[in-house]
């Protein structure tokens, strides 16, 4: 439960915890990862904070059938080793595109993927 200091809450909510797997056995790292039995969503929404972001990635699913869509089988899975993550991002967002004022390349799907 979180709480503030001096503040008491409205009601209190208790959800069960999620069964977690975490180990450092994956190819690249030896850096701990853990994994649940379920695929969670990240969700952006066009009418949110990052319309732009939220567009490209639609855009990116709908038009070459990427990993990552709702609703499909193909899931996006971890990446790291980082030569490949560097090529991942080199081929999607090679330095010699231009960048409009105030924007950088955003790669879908990520270069960690």
């Amino acid at each position: 439960m979180f709480t503030k200091a001096g503040a008491t809450p409205s009601n209190e909510i208790y959800l069960p915890t999620p069964p977690v797997r975490c180990d450092n056995a994956l190819p690249g790292t030896s850096k701990p990862g853990c994994v649940m039995p379920y695929l969670p969503e990240m969700v952006y929404a066009k009418a949110g904070e990052y319309p732009e972001l939220a567009q490209h990635i639609e855009d990116a699913q709908n038009t070459q059938n990427l990993p990552g869509k709702h609703g499909t089988t193909r899931c996006l899975t971890r990446l790291t080793d980082k030569t490949k993550i560097k090529e991942n991002r080199d081929t999607s967002c090679p330095s010699s595109l231009p960048r409009p004022t105030g924007k950088q390349c955003d790669e879908y799907p990520f270069a960690s993927t």
